[in-house]
Formats: C-alpha cells, sequence, structure tokens
C-alpha cells in the first residue's frame, strides 16, 4: 500500500474530477490517496514527507499551466524532482490526436518543468471537458472557435468529456508499478 499525494488545480471542474477518480482509483487498488486543491489555503502549509508518491493534476488555459498549480510545484520543486512525481497535464489538444496539438502540449509542460526548476518521472497528457451549460454567451463562443480549429465533433447545446479514463487508468498503474515503492 503507497500513500499517495494527489494534488490539483481546476478552472472548469475537470481536473477536480480526474484527482477524484485517480483517488477512487487508488482506493480501488488499496492504496492510500490524499487529494489536495493547490489553490486551498491548506496547499500552503503542506509538507510532502510521508508520501510515497505525488500525483499533480494540472489543467492548461490561455496556453498555462493553472497558477496555483505552477505555484505548488515551485515552492515543492526539489523534493517533486527527487520522489516518485508525476504529471497529469489536462488540456483540449489532448483529444484531437494531431502531432502539432501533441507538441504544443509537450511545449506547455516544458515551460511548465523549466520555469518551476521540477521535472516529473512521468507524463500523462489527458483531454479536458467542455461545460457548454455552464458557459456564458462569450466563453461559449470561444469554446467553439476551439473545438472547430482542433477539428472535434461537439454539440454546443451539451457538455462534452474527452478524457480517456482507461487511458488514465493505465498511466497511474504504470506509474505505481515502476516508480513508487511498495
Amino acid at each position: 500500500m503507497a500513500d499517495i499525494l494527489i494534488v490539483y488545480a481546476s478552472v472548469e471542474g475537470q481536473s477536480e474530477r480526474i484527482a477524484g477518480l485517480i483517488s477512487d482509483h487508488l482506493i480501488r487498488a488499496k492504496h492510500a490517496p490524499t487529494t489536495l486543491d493547490a489553490s486551498s489555503s491548506a496547499a500552503g502549509g503542506v509538507t510532502l514527507t510521508g508520501f510515497d508518491g505525488v500525483v499533480l493534476v494540472a489543467p492548461v488555459h490561455a496556453q498555462a499551466h493553472h497558477p496555483a498549480a505552477r505555484r505548488f510545484i515551485a515552492d515543492h520543486a526539489e523534493t517533486l524532482t527527487r520522489m516518485p512525481s508525476a504529471l497529469v497535464s489536462v488540456s483540449l489538444h489532448a483529444a484531437s490526436g494531431e502531432a502539432e496539438d501533441i507538441e504544443e502540449m509537450r511545449q506547455y509542460v516544458d515551460i511548465l518543468c523549466h520555469d518551476t526548476k521540477w521535472l516529473p518521472r512521468v507524463v500523462h497528457y489527458a483531454a479536458g471537458a467542455l461545460k457548454f451549460t455552464e458557459y456564458d454567451f462569450f466563453k461559449s463562443w470561444m469554446a467553439r472557435q476551439l473545438v472547430r480549429a482542433l477539428d472535434m465533433p461537439f454539440d454546443p447545446g451539451k457538455d462534452v468529456e474527452f478524457t480517456d479514463w482507461p487511458a488514465l487508468y493505465a498511466f497511474i498503474d504504470d506509474y505505481l508499478a515502476k516508480h513508487v515503492p511498495q
């Protein structure tokens, strides 16, 4: 049994959902997850000692990872690099499968790692979601432009979740098996 800290930052709730379902998956596998919102006051005082590994779930918005995730990573970069840590980078680009989108996702992660001085052991690119039913006119228009540019199917009257759950769970299982002492 491994004690795993799952730190997330979320804009529209999908990264929080991903963190929660990773936690559920770890519980089913008989591990002990702790979930922490990087934007919470508790994140400022957390220590990483006592955890066997850390999974960070960070969404990309406006061409950068969430500021709270960046801050948490920068504050703990040295410890995170020494311990088994993983990044789940959440972006709609992951849903397209196009080479240029994959390269753009890698660039976002490279910038995050360069700026925070953190080197995760493994990275997973997870597709996010579009919450059309929650958007105002402008945000809905922007989301429609994005999915059209990515040539992805959508119905602007319905929320769309693009996260590949089996791929995410396989990534977590692989991370645990290869990097976390048990």
